[in-house]
């Protein structure tokens, strides 16, 4: 009999664990910028990872000039590789894009505040744009209607903010709209948007991102300003009719933090961006916050001109060095007319639900083939 002696090695290998000089290079919360953005279509707002690809949404701040795009960047080098400019708005009115996430089939879907939902399919040449939900609608306070009419418990009336979006294992996107205190649903196939859940606990600048947890059963929901300023994280059972018994608070950060975007660790832990905080916290399973990393990123041709942190807007997890990648999205001002638009990582030493830890050889394989092949936030549908 033939004896295969690399494999005899290969399986001597598996408990030999990996060694840590590479992460040692790198100190928790050390952050570096990955790509400087062009000034148009600016404001980046989220952020994905599809294989080698990294996409990035743009403008979040509603403009009557600028051409809402998305933005792909190649993952190992940062350099630009291609736009993908959303079609079909009305350029009178305000445009503006924010959410952005992939389904199972490589198809990104877009929230868009003219249109609604748009999607299209990255891995085709020429990608065709199509809507897969209708626009959020404009529905009144419920203090002004009688009752059974769909409506809003804010205080004072605002017009729809569409925002993020997420897929549950079913095929159900739900979508937050951060002025209404409103997360609607769409059914798998797409459609119209239905309420699924109101609370004025949302009122002010209220639900922002949204993420399913590990286990499938709950959304977590990041409530950036209350009208006094506090930020929240909430958690829903994935329900069809969930009530305002059933929302619990998972984490109250201080005045003016700003809890926005958010993502969940294989660790376990939840990662937050504070907008206003110009930070990213990080919550244990049981809600206790345990660390909270800060700019800012250096330049890596540029040492001694680093990068500020400002207005950080969405994380998502580069499962190849074990670091969030984050959108930067200051607001301009008059000292500042041309803020600095960037994604900068940081090191979390932590990778993305569903991604295996790689302690051995083995795993070391499987982490980097998984890793690269299923990008970051789990495509539940």
């Amino acid at each position: 009999m033939r004896i295969h002696y690399w494999a005899i090695g290969l399986l001597s290998l598996l408990t030999i664990s990996v060694p840590e000089a590479a992460q040692a290079a790198r100190l928790l919360g050390d952050s570096r910028v990955f790509a400087e953005l062009p000034y148009e279509p600016g404001f980046p707002e989220d952020i994905e990872i599809l294989g080698d690809r990294v996409f990035i949404s743009g403008p979040a701040q509603s403009n009557l000039f600028v051409q809402p795009s998305v933005l792909e960047y190649n993952l190992d080098s940062g350099a630009f590789v291609r736009e993908y400019q959303i079609i079909g708005q009305n350029p009178n009115l305000a445009q503006a894009i924010a959410g952005i996430v992939f389904d199972k089939n490589n198809r990104l879907y877009v929230s868009d505040i003219q249109l609604g939902i748009v999607r299209f399919d990255v891995t085709q040449p020429n990608p065709v744009q199509e809507i897969y939900a209708t626009a959020l609608p404009d529905i009144p306070i419920c203090s002004s209607v009688s009752a059974g009419t769909p409506c809003s418990p804010n205080a004072v009336e605002l017009p729809p903010l569409i925002n993020d979006i997420i897929f549950d294992a079913k095929g159900n996107l739900y979508i937050s709209d951060s002025f209404q205190s409103t997360i609607w649903r769409v059914a798998p196939g797409g459609g119209n948007p239905e309420i699924w859940y109101q609370d004025s606990r949302f009122d002010g600048f209220g639900a922002n991102t949204l993420r399913v947890d590990p286990t499938g059963k709950q959304l977590y929901v990041a409530a950036t300003l209350d009208p006094l300023g506090q930020g929240f994280i909430y958690t829903l059972p994935l329900i069809d009719a969930p009530t305002a018994t059933d929302m619990s608070t998972f984490f109250q950060y201080a005045t003016n933090e700003a809890p926005a975007g958010l993502e969940f660790g294989a660790s376990g832990n939840l990662y937050v961006v504070l907008g206003k905080g110009n930070q990213i916290s990080v919550l244990s399973p049981n809600g206790t916050e345990i660390n909270r990393f800060s700019g800012p990123a250096i330049r890596p041709n540029d040492p001694s001109n680093p990068l500020q942190w400002r207005n950080p807007s969405n994380i998502t997890f580069n499962n190849k060095t074990r670091s969030l990648l984050v959108t930067n999205n200051p607001i301009p001002t008059i000292f500042d007319p041309q803020p600095e638009f960037a994604v900068y990582d940081v090191f979390v030493d932590d990778v993305a639900v569903g991604v295996p830890e790689p302690s051995s050889v083995l795993g070391t394989i499987l982490f980097l083939i998984l890793g690269w092949c299923f990008g970051t936030r789990q495509r539940e549908w």
